[in-house]
Protein backbone atom coordinates (compact mmCIF):
# COMPACT_ATOMS: atom_id res chain seq x y z
CA UNK A 1 0.00 0.00 0.00
CA UNK A 2 1.20 3.49 -0.83
CA UNK A 3 2.01 5.58 2.18
CA UNK A 4 -0.29 8.50 2.78
CA UNK A 5 1.39 11.86 2.93
CA UNK A 6 0.05 13.93 5.80
CA UNK A 7 0.02 17.70 5.65
CA UNK A 8 1.92 19.46 8.41
CA UNK A 9 1.16 22.91 9.75
CA UNK A 10 4.39 24.90 9.64
CA UNK A 11 4.46 27.94 11.91
CA UNK A 12 7.15 29.68 9.91
CA UNK A 13 8.50 33.08 10.93
CA UNK A 14 7.22 32.79 14.53
CA UNK A 15 8.11 36.38 15.50
CA UNK A 16 6.32 37.84 12.49
CA UNK A 17 3.25 35.65 12.81
CA UNK A 18 2.96 36.19 16.57
CA UNK A 19 3.24 39.95 16.16
CA UNK A 20 0.60 40.09 13.42
CA UNK A 21 -1.81 37.73 15.19
CA UNK A 22 -1.36 39.60 18.48
CA UNK A 23 -2.11 42.94 16.79
CA UNK A 24 -5.25 41.54 15.15
CA UNK A 25 -6.37 40.02 18.46
CA UNK A 26 -5.99 43.37 20.24
CA UNK A 27 -7.86 45.16 17.46
CA UNK A 28 -10.79 42.70 17.59
CA UNK A 29 -10.83 42.79 21.39
CA UNK A 30 -10.99 46.57 21.32
CA UNK A 31 -14.04 46.34 19.04
CA UNK A 32 -15.81 43.82 21.28
CA UNK A 33 -15.28 45.66 24.56
CA UNK A 34 -17.73 48.54 24.70
CA UNK A 35 -17.16 51.87 26.44
CA UNK A 36 -13.45 51.08 26.76
CA UNK A 37 -10.61 52.21 24.51
CA UNK A 38 -7.73 49.78 24.94
CA UNK A 39 -5.51 51.86 22.67
CA UNK A 40 -5.56 54.90 24.93
CA UNK A 41 -5.16 52.73 28.03
CA UNK A 42 -2.29 50.46 27.00
CA UNK A 43 -1.33 50.81 23.32
CA UNK A 44 -0.47 54.47 22.76
CA UNK A 45 3.01 55.85 23.29
CA UNK A 46 3.16 58.76 25.77
CA UNK A 47 4.50 62.19 24.91
CA UNK A 48 6.73 64.78 26.50
CA UNK A 49 5.72 67.02 29.35
CA UNK A 50 4.18 69.57 26.96
CA UNK A 51 2.21 66.93 25.04
CA UNK A 52 -1.37 65.73 25.31
CA UNK A 53 -0.42 62.46 27.05
CA UNK A 54 2.71 63.23 29.08
CA UNK A 55 4.91 60.39 30.28
CA UNK A 56 4.73 59.82 34.04
CA UNK A 57 7.70 58.24 35.81
CA UNK A 58 5.41 57.10 38.61
CA UNK A 59 3.09 55.06 36.35
CA UNK A 60 4.27 51.55 35.61
CA UNK A 61 1.95 51.28 32.61
CA UNK A 62 3.73 54.18 30.87
CA UNK A 63 6.93 52.14 30.75
CA UNK A 64 5.11 49.23 29.10
CA UNK A 65 3.53 51.64 26.62
CA UNK A 66 7.00 52.41 25.26
CA UNK A 67 6.88 48.94 23.70
CA UNK A 68 3.21 47.95 23.53
CA UNK A 69 2.15 50.91 21.37
CA UNK A 70 3.29 49.03 18.25
CA UNK A 71 0.35 46.65 18.71
CA UNK A 72 -2.18 49.49 18.64
CA UNK A 73 -4.11 50.94 15.76
CA UNK A 74 -6.90 53.47 15.55
CA UNK A 75 -7.71 53.32 11.82
CA UNK A 76 -8.53 50.03 10.11
CA UNK A 77 -6.99 50.92 6.74
CA UNK A 78 -3.67 52.01 8.22
CA UNK A 79 -3.52 49.08 10.64
CA UNK A 80 -4.10 46.36 8.07
CA UNK A 81 -1.89 48.06 5.48
CA UNK A 82 0.94 48.01 8.03
CA UNK A 83 0.29 44.35 8.85
CA UNK A 84 0.31 43.49 5.14
CA UNK A 85 3.67 45.21 4.68
CA UNK A 86 5.07 43.37 7.69
CA UNK A 87 3.89 40.01 6.34
CA UNK A 88 5.52 40.79 2.98
CA UNK A 89 8.88 41.94 4.38
CA UNK A 90 9.44 40.34 7.75
CA UNK A 91 9.41 36.56 7.00
CA UNK A 92 12.31 36.91 4.55
CA UNK A 93 14.30 38.99 7.03
CA UNK A 94 13.50 36.54 9.82
CA UNK A 95 14.81 33.68 7.69
CA UNK A 96 17.99 35.63 6.97
CA UNK A 97 18.80 36.84 10.50
CA UNK A 98 16.93 34.30 12.65
CA UNK A 99 13.89 34.69 14.87
CA UNK A 100 15.82 35.78 17.97
CA UNK A 101 17.72 38.51 16.12
CA UNK A 102 14.66 39.87 14.32
CA UNK A 103 12.75 39.86 17.61
CA UNK A 104 15.50 41.93 19.23
CA UNK A 105 15.36 44.34 16.28
CA UNK A 106 11.60 44.70 16.75
CA UNK A 107 12.10 45.61 20.40
CA UNK A 108 14.97 48.04 19.74
CA UNK A 109 13.08 49.88 17.01
CA UNK A 110 9.91 50.10 19.11
CA UNK A 111 11.56 51.23 22.35
CA UNK A 112 13.91 53.72 20.70
CA UNK A 113 11.01 55.29 18.79
CA UNK A 114 8.94 55.39 21.98
CA UNK A 115 11.71 57.12 23.93
CA UNK A 116 12.14 59.70 21.15
CA UNK A 117 8.41 60.38 21.17
CA UNK A 118 8.54 60.93 24.94
CA UNK A 119 11.41 63.37 24.47
CA UNK A 120 10.21 65.29 21.41
CA UNK A 121 6.63 64.27 20.59
CA UNK A 122 3.58 66.33 21.48
CA UNK A 123 0.95 63.84 20.33
CA UNK A 124 0.65 60.16 21.33
CA UNK A 125 1.32 57.64 18.58
CA UNK A 126 0.50 53.99 17.98
CA UNK A 127 1.31 51.50 15.28
CA UNK A 128 4.32 49.72 13.83
CA UNK A 129 5.58 52.34 11.37
CA UNK A 130 9.10 52.27 12.82
CA UNK A 131 9.24 48.46 12.53
CA UNK A 132 8.13 48.64 8.90
CA UNK A 133 10.83 51.16 8.09
CA UNK A 134 13.35 48.96 9.90
CA UNK A 135 12.36 46.03 7.67
CA UNK A 136 12.72 48.24 4.59
CA UNK A 137 16.21 49.27 5.71
CA UNK A 138 17.13 45.61 6.24
CA UNK A 139 15.94 44.85 2.72
CA UNK A 140 18.11 47.67 1.34
CA UNK A 141 21.09 46.42 3.37
CA UNK A 142 20.60 42.97 1.87
CA UNK A 143 20.87 44.57 -1.57
CA UNK A 144 24.09 46.34 -0.62
CA UNK A 145 25.58 43.08 0.65
CA UNK A 146 24.97 41.54 -2.76
CA UNK A 147 26.79 44.56 -4.28
CA UNK A 148 23.70 45.78 -6.12
CA UNK A 149 20.97 48.33 -5.64
CA UNK A 150 17.50 47.23 -6.59
CA UNK A 151 15.23 49.92 -7.97
CA UNK A 152 12.30 48.36 -6.15
CA UNK A 153 14.02 48.84 -2.78
CA UNK A 154 14.62 52.53 -3.48
CA UNK A 155 11.01 52.95 -4.59
CA UNK A 156 9.75 51.28 -1.41
CA UNK A 157 11.75 53.70 0.75
CA UNK A 158 10.45 56.69 -1.21
CA UNK A 159 6.85 55.46 -1.10
CA UNK A 160 7.04 54.83 2.64
CA UNK A 161 8.26 58.35 3.35
CA UNK A 162 5.58 59.79 1.02
CA UNK A 163 2.90 57.78 2.83
CA UNK A 164 4.13 59.14 6.15
CA UNK A 165 3.83 62.68 4.80
CA UNK A 166 0.35 62.26 3.31
CA UNK A 167 -0.95 60.45 6.40
CA UNK A 168 -0.23 63.63 8.31
CA UNK A 169 1.77 62.29 11.21
CA UNK A 170 0.32 63.68 14.46
CA UNK A 171 3.76 65.07 15.32
CA UNK A 172 4.39 66.45 11.84
CA UNK A 173 7.91 66.39 10.44
CA UNK A 174 9.28 65.57 13.89
CA UNK A 175 7.14 62.43 13.98
CA UNK A 176 8.47 61.30 10.60
CA UNK A 177 12.05 61.85 11.76
CA UNK A 178 11.32 59.88 14.94
CA UNK A 179 9.89 56.97 12.92
CA UNK A 180 12.86 56.92 10.53
CA UNK A 181 15.39 57.18 13.39
CA UNK A 182 13.73 54.32 15.27
CA UNK A 183 13.78 52.09 12.20
CA UNK A 184 17.43 52.83 11.49
CA UNK A 185 18.38 52.20 15.12
CA UNK A 186 16.64 48.82 15.07
CA UNK A 187 18.36 47.82 11.83
CA UNK A 188 21.83 48.53 13.26
CA UNK A 189 21.62 45.25 15.17
CA UNK A 190 21.80 43.52 11.77
CA UNK A 191 25.54 44.21 11.62
CA UNK A 192 25.92 42.00 14.71
CA UNK A 193 23.38 39.36 13.71
CA UNK A 194 24.36 38.84 10.07
CA UNK A 195 27.85 37.33 10.68
CA UNK A 196 26.30 34.88 13.16
CA UNK A 197 23.58 33.99 10.66
CA UNK A 198 26.16 33.34 7.96
CA UNK A 199 28.28 31.23 10.30
CA UNK A 200 25.21 29.21 11.27
CA UNK A 201 24.27 28.61 7.64
CA UNK A 202 27.82 27.61 6.72
CA UNK A 203 27.94 25.21 9.67
CA UNK A 204 24.63 23.67 8.61
CA UNK A 205 25.91 23.34 5.05
CA UNK A 206 29.07 21.60 6.24
CA UNK A 207 27.03 19.17 8.35
CA UNK A 208 24.79 18.41 5.37
CA UNK A 209 27.74 17.74 3.10
CA UNK A 210 29.73 15.76 5.69
CA UNK A 211 28.01 12.38 5.04
CA UNK A 212 29.09 12.56 1.42
CA UNK A 213 32.64 13.28 2.47
CA UNK A 214 32.58 10.38 4.92
CA UNK A 215 31.30 8.01 2.25
CA UNK A 216 33.95 9.24 -0.16
CA UNK A 217 36.63 8.79 2.49
CA UNK A 218 35.39 5.28 3.29
CA UNK A 219 35.48 4.33 -0.37
CA UNK A 220 39.01 5.71 -0.70
CA UNK A 221 40.12 3.78 2.38
CA UNK A 222 38.58 0.59 1.02
CA UNK A 223 40.46 1.01 -2.24
CA UNK A 224 43.78 1.50 -0.46
CA UNK A 225 43.26 -1.51 1.81
CA UNK A 226 42.27 -3.69 -1.13
CA UNK A 227 45.36 -2.66 -3.00
CA UNK A 228 47.56 -3.52 -0.04
CA UNK A 229 45.99 -6.96 0.30
CA UNK A 230 46.50 -7.63 -3.36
Amino acid sequence: MASRKSFKFNYDAPVTNTFVLGTIFIFVLNLLIKNTDLNSMFFMCPTGASGTMPFSFSKVTDYFKLLLYVFGGTEKSILFTNLLLIMLLSPQMEELYGSVAIGIMYVIAAVFTGVLNVLFGKAPVCGADSIIFMLIVLDVLACFKSKSINCSAVVVVAVFICVQVFRQNPNGAVGIIITVAGGICGSLFAFIALPKARAKKSAAASVTSSPKRVKKQESDDATVVGTLRF
